[in-house]
């Protein structure tokens, strides 16, 4: 799955609206408090832009968003480093202005209604004074070519008898001529000479094949490399190479393609979410709950649960108070509440905010349970946004003592626990 999907946040709506959400269709609506009645659907944010993805220090260009059909008054822009690059003004109809404020590289992040999120890269850079142009010094570069795997194929982990299917593999190759030059010029020599190509389709590739083994189960690597034409029109490559796995049967959950579902997949999934770096999922549909195509925060909550669900061999649950503390990770200013399996009905609770006396701070409340889940989930989102905020919910709900409830816990994880918060 390719890495490029963004980090998703929990459904999060702002101070002056009350939102619902419909988990099995991941939309978002919102009722304005003074218009009960008047449903409308929190736009999502189809594309960031910016005039120029490289100023100087002191000047300022324009970032533009699109979004599709809904509302946006709630659309902000920040900086992820206001000290690098900040945004003067702007709205979502007219865009933003952004200044370019010290030497660096920084995110510009479009947020709309605290739900939707998409970020664009800035570069800063600073006037070389005169004495820094005729002090730099010049050096003989070598000519160079490397290939990067930009998306992975949309399958890499079958059953057994299953065909290899390349597609949705994408490669660019990158060349740098060389030359003499100062040295500050050097990163600037590269240029991509093939863009996201799948080199199944491009006559610049050789595509090797035959390790993978469909017969039995294992790890396998594919190989491409560039032809003996492409590399005397530009230069030599050394081959990359993707894995691809065969099992038994794939099991729901097991995102590292191991064979199990475990902890370890829960972690996988959580760092792919926070964007860490060189972090793949090899069976990404494993965890796909909703199988509406892709991964959120709420593919995480489900996946936690069930990993409680196989955890706990009760024949009834016992409360499990929560343990996260304000230095862990979290993934958004919200909370999970799951049910003793004993207490589920049919048709399921319907909670409110009438369920929760003297809890102040709640914004809205959703059902999350899917029909395989053998408790009640519900989301709730607060109103005033911090982790402060998020862990006094938590302890107030958990002063209610309401018999129904088995845990409550933060949208986050903390590794040091045996099981998922």
């Amino acid at each position: 799955m390719k890495r490029k999907f963004a980090i998703l946040t929990a459904a999060i709506v702002g101070l002056s609206i009350t939102a619902v959400t419909s988990v099995s269709s991941q939309k978002f609506y919102i009722f304005p408090q003074n218009n009960a009645s008047a449903l409308s659907i929190i736009a999502n944010i189809k594309e960031v832009s910016l005039e120029n993805d490289s100023i100087k220090v002191g000047e300022t260009t324009h970032l533009k968003a699109s979004f599709d059909t809904g509302v946006t008054y709630n659309a902000q822009c920040y900086s992820s480093d206001s000290s690098i690059v900040k945004v003067l003004s702007g709205s979502a109809n007219d865009g933003w202005e952004i200044e370019g404020i010290a030497d660096g590289t920084a995110k510009i992040i479009v947020s709309n209604g605290g739900i939707y999120e998409k970020s664009i890269d800035i570069t800063v850079t600073k006037e070389q004074t005169l004495n820094e142009q005729s002090t730099e010094e010049n050096v003989c570069v070598e000519p160079g070519c490397y290939m990067e795997v930009v998306s992975q194929p949309d399958k890499i982990t079958y059953q057994i008898g299953e065909n290899l299917d390349l597609t949705g593999l994408k490669i660019d190759v990158m060349f740098a001529p060389g030359g003499e030059m100062p040295i500050s010029q050097i990163d600037n020599d590269w240029r991509k000479v093939i863009d996201a190509a799948n080199p199944l389709e491009n006559d610049y590739f050789v595509v090797d094949t035959s390790e993978f083994d469909s017969s039995k189960t294992g790890t396998y690597n594919v190989k491409i490399s560039l032809t003996d034409e492409a590399c005397q029109k530009w230069w030599y490559c050394s081959p990359s190479k993707i894995s691809v796995t065969v099992l038994d049967e794939i099991v729901k959950c097991d995102v590292n393609a191991d064979g199990k579902f475990d902890i370890s997949d829960v972690v996988l999934l959580q760092k792919w979410l926070l964007g860490v770096s060189d972090v793949t999922l090899p069976n990404w549909k494993a965890a796909d709950f909703y199988e509406d195509g892709k991964l959120n925060v709420l593919d995480l909550c489900m996946m936690k649960c069930k990993l409680i669900e196989n955890s706990y061999n009760r024949d009834e649950d016992v409360f499990s108070p929560c343990e996260t503390t304000i230095n862990e990770e979290f993934l958004a200013y919200g909370v999970v509440i799951t049910m003793k399996k004993q207490y589920k009905t049919n048709p399921l609770r319907i909670w409110t905010k009438e369920d929760f006396k003297n809890v102040q701070n709640i914004n809205f409340i959703s059902d999350a349970t899917t029909q395989s889940s053998e408790r009640q989930i519900i989301y709730i989102t607060l109103i005033e946004q911090s982790k402060e905020n998020v862990l006094k919910l938590i302890q107030e709900i958990e002063n209610l003592n309401i018999p129904d409830i088995y845990m409550v816990r933060t949208m986050n994880f903390n590794s040091n626990s045996e099981v998922p918060i």
